[in-house]
């Protein structure tokens, strides 16, 4: 270990025996010692010595007669080595309390301790400092124990303070101390701590509006007495002069021995539900004689409630429907099982709802309904009961399904009539390719002979090939109305080869460059769908013409499985909104019905700055 040197010779035995008597007792201490020590040497901190706690402690062996660094060179930049130099070379005490290690254990682990240590000094008979003693006290315990409480008050407070009721405590003598955001948020401020008694708010009532003074509020009530208060309603008026309808639920506070130290106060503001039970009371006098049937719940959509016209409308008498689920009323051979479960799922997740269902009347008679759901909540946003309007729209839904029968039929008829008009278009057009076209021939053909004459004059030359020129014009004139009136290629060859054409011929007329993409898997379709998706493609180029001032057309014709796309854009000035939106514009209107006809989607969008997008999209049924 180390020795205790002696200055001067001396032959005084019983001194030495003394001596060595001492140096026995103080080693017997160092290694018996309940706190680490350790003793360390020179300046480069040699250990010379070390009992069981240091070794306990460190979980090091083997290292008398090596330096602190070689032991523990992980420690280096925690600041013990600085420490040491410090007191090495100034040879003055140094001592820190719970200062955080790190160490590495010799089978690998991570150790993290927390040591009140103290570094001490020890000179040589010339006294200068030959070493330093280290005393160390392992306190992890007590700084983890300690930050484990801090961080169950932090807690604890955290919770206090996001509770959504109010929270607040008062001492013996009822000054307030603790309060949470709830608290605040119910008074309308915050109180002064320590200052203030019993309630943060201005003044107290009882549930009928009795005044009561502070100290006979009910947590002074808890306090006094010893005991908990039951809850009962309290009404509380705010600095602001806003009233709260409140439950209170106050209790006393004991320490270790028993003595009442203060109280604790639970509070629940039921403001909102106290204001919604009695709009509710006014809300049933007035629709106790709605012409609709109006129906109250429980949470559980359990009928609380019913005004006279839902006797009226459902043929039940109220009493025999108390008590019953919503969904039981409902029951019918036609009763859509899915809308019930709609409502009832409404029902459990507190959700406002508009829909419309069939039930059925007492006597099984089938009545259509339009129902609305709102949920009533209480103070602490929980559903307290459910409020239902009924309204029979059973001749308007009757009026309703004649119309759509009427539009379908009207409809069937417009495509059928236009499916005529289609194949009356390829009667007239081939009419006028083979009547009037041979007709043509036969005439030029006529005046060719006359114009080869022999001895015809020249007067009667010119007359002759101004009359065959005109021919000419006039059977190009009925071949181009004949290809416009129905073109062949939409009979022979299908839609896609026909929209090629007529991006062509667009292209061709106007000057107006049009970019075609066509990404299809089939190239024959169905007449009718061909028929609407052509004419449709043919209005809107004819539209560009007219009204748009475009210099570029993109033609897109896109399948996607069993869908067909065709959207035709243009870059230019678009359409004026009142037209685009006015029912009568003849052009649009006209697409719109093609569309209708084969249940397809028609999309127009129109920007000044963009030009004009037509879009049809529908399902191909096949070719």
């Amino acid at each position: 270990m180390f020795s205790i040197s002696k200055k001067g010779k001396t032959g005084n035995k019983a001194l030495e025996k003394s001596l060595h008597s001492q140096q026995r007792r103080f080693e017997k201490m160092f290694f018996e010692a309940p706190v680490s020590m350790c003793v360390l040497k020179g300046k480069e901190h040699v250990f010379m010595s070390a009992n069981d706690q240091y070794y306990k402690l460190t979980g090091r062996e083997n290292i008398i007669g090596k330096t602190v660094r070689e032991v523990f060179p992980e420690v280096e930049g925690q600041g013990y080595f600085d420490w040491l130099d410090k007191v090495y070379q100034t040879g003055e005490t140094f001592s820190s309390a719970e200062t955080p290690l790190k160490l590495t254990l010799p089978n690998g682990e991570m150790k993290r301790a927390y040591l009140n240590f103290m570094y001490q000094p020890y000179t040589n008979s010339e006294e200068k400092t030959e070493g330093i003693f280290y005393f160390g006290v392992d306190v992890t315990e007590q700084v983890l124990a300690r930050e484990k409480i801090e961080e169950s008050e932090k807690q604890y407070e955290d919770l206090i303070q996001n509770l959504p009721a109010a929270v607040y405590t008062v001492d013996a003598s009822g000054r307030i101390g603790l309060f949470n955001k709830a608290a605040v948020a119910l008074w309308g401020r915050a109180p002064e701590v320590g200052k203030e008694l019993w309630c943060g708010s201005s003044e107290v009532y009882l549930a009928d509006g009795t005044p009561v003074s502070k100290d006979q509020s009910p947590l002074a009530i808890a306090v006094k007495g010893g005991r908990p208060v039951r809850g009962e309603e309290v009404i509380l008026k705010r600095l602001d002069g806003e009233f709260r309808n409140i439950v209170p639920y106050p209790s006393p506070i004991f320490d270790g021995k028993g003595n009442i130290t203060g109280g604790i106060n639970v509070i629940l503001d039921i403001t909102k539900r106290k204001r919604a039970e009695e709009e509710l009371k006014k809300l049933s006098l007035i629709v106790r004689k709605d012409s609709n049937a109006v129906i109250i719940t429980d949470p559980e959509g359990r009928i609380e409630w019913g005004n006279e016209a839902f006797t009226r409308i459902t043929e039940f008498e109220f009493n025999e429907v108390a008590g019953k689920r919503i969904g039981d009323i409902l029951n019918g051979a036609k009763t859509d099982c899915s809308t019930r479960e709609f409502i009832m799922d409404r029902l459990r997740g507190s959700d406002t709802f508009e829909c419309e269902i069939i039930k059925y009347t007492k006597s099984g008679r089938p009545i259509w309904v339009e129902v609305r759901g709102q949920p009533l909540l209480d103070s602490r946003g929980t559903m307290s009961h459910y409020f239902f309007i009924e309204t029979d729209i059973t001749e308007r839904k009757n009026a309703f399904e004649k119309l759509s029968r009427s539009e379908h039929e009207i409809r069937q008829f417009a495509k059928q009539l236009n499916n005529v008009l289609e194949d009356e278009r390829s009667r007239i057009a081939r009419e006028i390719h083979d009547e009037f076209g041979q007709q043509l021939v036969g005439l030029k053909m006529l005046v060719s002979s006359l114009n080869n004459t022999v001895g015809i004059t020249p007067q009667a030359k010119r007359i002759l090939d101004e009359m065959m020129q005109g021919l000419e014009n006039t059977s190009l004139s009925l071949q181009n109305f004949a290809t416009e009136l129905r073109p062949g290629i939409l009979d022979t060859l299908g839609l896609i080869p026909s929209i090629e054409w007529l991006a062509q011929e667009f292209e061709h007329k106007t000057g107006i460059k049009c970019n075609l993409e066509i990404r299809v898997i089939d190239q024959l379709f169905e007449k009718t769908l061909s028929n609407a998706y052509f004419r449709i493609c043919q209005e809107a180029l004819t539209n560009i013409v007219k009204h748009a001032e475009a210099c570029s057309v993109v033609i897109q014709v896109i399948q996607d499985q069993d869908q067909l796309s065709l959207t035709i854009t243009d870059n230019g000035k678009g359409i004026v909104s009142e037209k685009l939106e006015n029912p009568f514009s003849m052009g649009l209107l006209g697409m719109r019905e093609r569309a209708n006809l084969i249940g397809a989607q028609l999309h127009i969008e129109s920007n000044k700055q963009k030009g004009t997008r037509v879009q049809i999209i529908g399902k191909i049924s096949g070719t």
